[in-house]
C-alpha cells in the first residue's frame, strides 16, 4: 500500500490541477476549453511530472528575420506543450533552438549554432523562438570568452576584423561565426566607434552593416530597420569614396570614418576591414 501512495499523488494532484485549470478558464475567458484542448493540457501536465520539468533555461524571442535564428531543423512533431517541446530540444546534444506554435501544436527543434542566412522579412509575420542562455551572451564575461570586445554603456559586443574585405564578403564572414556585420542604433555606440583608438587602426575605415543598394538614397539596416540619420554627428554620403569618382550605382555601402568623425558611403567591391556584432 505504501508503494501505491506516490502514484496516487500523482493522480490527485492532476485530476484537482485540471478541475482548478477548467474552472480558472469559465471564469476568465467566458468559455469552455474545447475537448484538443483540454486533452492537450492532460497530457502537457503528464509529461511534466514523469520527465520533469525543462533542466535548461529557455529565453522567449521575437524573430522577424532567418538571420535571428541559428542551427538547422533536424525535426518536425505535434507535441503536447512548450515544456514538451523544450523537453525534445533538450535530448539532441546540439540544439540551443526550438520554435512552438501554440495555436497549432507543432514543434521546431534547430541543431547547431550557425547563424542562418537571410535578411528577408518572414512572408507569414513574426515567429516565437526559445533559445538557450548561451545563445544570448550575458554581459562583458562571455562577450570576451569569444574573443570580442563588450561596450556596456551601448551593449554592444564587437570586433574588428583587419582583412581586407569587399563589404559583400565581409558580410558573409560576419554570419559563417554567428554574428553580424555592426548594426548601431544607439547613440553611445556611435560615439564610442567613432571615437580613434590607438588599438584598432583598422576600426578606423571598418565597413558596417548598412546600405542602399535596394534603393538609391534609401539607407537600410541589414536587419531591415530604417536607418537613423539623427543619431551620427557627420554623414559623407556622396557616392564616392577615395580614389574612385561618383558612381551612384556603386557606392551603396557604408564604413566608418572615425578620423573625422564621421559615416560615409563607398563602393561595395572596394576591400576594407570590417566589424562584427554578436546579437546580445
Amino acid at each position: 500500500m505504501n508503494i501505491l501512495r506516490p502514484t496516487f499523488r500523482m493522480i490527485y494532484f492532476v485530476l484537482v490541477s485540471y478541475r482548478k485549470r477548467m474552472v480558472k478558464h469559465i471564469l476568465y475567458k467566458g468559455t469552455q476549453m474545447n475537448r484538443r484542448s483540454r486533452y492537450q493540457w492532460f497530457l502537457s501536465t503528464l509529461v511534466t511530472i514523469f520527465c520533469g520539468a525543462n533542466s535548461k533555461l529557455w529565453t522567449r524571442h521575437i524573430v522577424n528575420y532567418p538571420f535571428e535564428m541559428t542551427g538547422e531543423t533536424s525535426k518536425t512533431r505535434h507535441v503536447f506543450s512548450r515544456v514538451h517541446c523544450g523537453l525534445l530540444c533538450e535530448a539532441e546534444q546540439t540544439c540551443n533552438m526550438f520554435e512552438y506554435v501554440d495555436d497549432t501544436g507543432i514543434c521546431n527543434v534547430f541543431e547547431g549554432a550557425q547563424q542562418q542566412s537571410g535578411i528577408d522579412r518572414f512572408p507569414n509575420g513574426p515567429r516565437i523562438v526559445f533559445k538557450t542562455q548561451n545563445q544570448t551572451l550575458q554581459g562583458t564575461s562571455d562577450c570576451k570568452m569569444a574573443g570580442y570586445t563588450f561596450f556596456e554603456d551601448g551593449q554592444l559586443c564587437y570586433k574588428t576584423f583587419n582583412d581586407q574585405l569587399t563589404w559583400y564578403n565581409a558580410y558573409d564572414a560576419c554570419r559563417s561565426i554567428g554574428a553580424r556585420l555592426i548594426v548601431l542604433k544607439h547613440t553611445q555606440q556611435v560615439k564610442h566607434l567613432l571615437t580613434p583608438n590607438p588599438d584598432e587602426l583598422s576600426q578606423r575605415f571598418a565597413w558596417v552593416g548598412l546600405t542602399d543598394e535596394e534603393t538609391e538614397g534609401k539607407w537600410m539596416n541589414i536587419d531591415g530597420s530604417p536607418f537613423n540619420y539623427s543619431l551620427w554627428p557627420s554623414l559623407q554620403f556622396n557616392n564616392k569614396c577615395s580614389h574612385y569618382g561618383p558612381d551612384p550605382k556603386e557606392a551603396d555601402c557604408a564604413h566608418l570614418n572615425s578620423n573625422i568623425q564621421t559615416l560615409s558611403d563607398c563602393h561595395c567591391n572596394i576591400t576594407k576591414p570590417y566589424v562584427c556584432e554578436l546579437l546580445q
